[in-house]
């Protein structure tokens, strides 16, 4: 028996072992075994005794509120991490969400690649010394990158369903709001969660880049037009 008692009463005949796992083997007198009484607890003992206790599908709901609850602790972490930066940086979570909108396909695309890259990465380098010291710094960079990119869909959803605001802030707690009650749908809300989240960690990367290429691109107008300034003073002097 798995997750329940043996119970054999008197006259009973068992041929080879009698096992219970996650239980015990009651046996009035009288009883044959063939093999040996076997009581199996392991390492799974309380999962196991929860399943006796309150059946399949109430441990299943205790579980379930664990994770909710652990969802709604991290949810806040994300809230509180994301109003900081809307009062601090109020424009920074603005350039990722208009990123996401302008170029969805490139921000899924990079927040995949960057996953892949990481898990390359960790392949790649564990057991090493090499991995020793990069794992744990990029695991770190990509924890931060990804509450970014949380904060940043969430923010995008916000102002999907909350227009013409002068505060982006509502937005932003309305998005959390919303990220967590799909992470909190069975099955399918976690899928959906991670792929919004991909959409957010994309997003963030791609913004990064693209800050990048606009920082160099003003550079080299602003050289441009220094040489062009350059080139008439000297033709006014000659």
């Amino acid at each position: 028996a798995v997750g329940g008692d043996v119970r054999l009463k008197a006259g009973a005949k068992v041929d080879g072992y009698a096992t219970a796992v996650g239980g015990e083997i009651f046996q009035e007198e009288g009883v044959t075994i063939g093999g040996d009484a076997v009581t199996i607890t392991g390492e799974n003992g309380g999962t196991i005794e929860g399943l006796r206790r309150w059946g399949f599908w109430g441990f299943l709901g205790r579980i379930y509120l664990l994770n909710a609850f652990v969802y709604a602790l991290f949810m806040l972490v994300v809230a509180i991490i994301g109003v900081v930066l809307m009062l601090l940086m109020p424009s920074f979570l603005q350039n990722i969400t208009e990123t996401i909108n302008q170029q969805p396909v490139k921000s899924i695309g990079w927040g995949l690649g960057g996953v892949i890259a990481f898990l390359l990465l960790v392949i790649l380098t564990a057991g090493s010394l090499l991995g020793s010291i990069l794992i744990p710094i990029s695991t770190l960079i990509l924890g931060l990158v990804q509450l970014l990119g949380i904060n940043a869909i969430s923010l995008f959803m916000g102002e999907k369903i909350l227009r013409n605001r002068r505060s982006p802030i509502p937005q932003l707690l309305l998005g959390i709001v919303v990220m967590g009650v799909i992470s909190l749908i069975p099955l399918f809300g976690g899928l959906v969660f991670i792929v919004l989240s991909l959409f957010g960690f994309g997003g963030v990367l791609t913004s990064s880049l693209m800050m990048e290429q606009v920082r160099r691109l003003n550079q080299k107008q602003a050289g441009l037009s220094a040489n062009e300034e350059i080139n008439d003073h000297r033709q006014e002097v000659m």
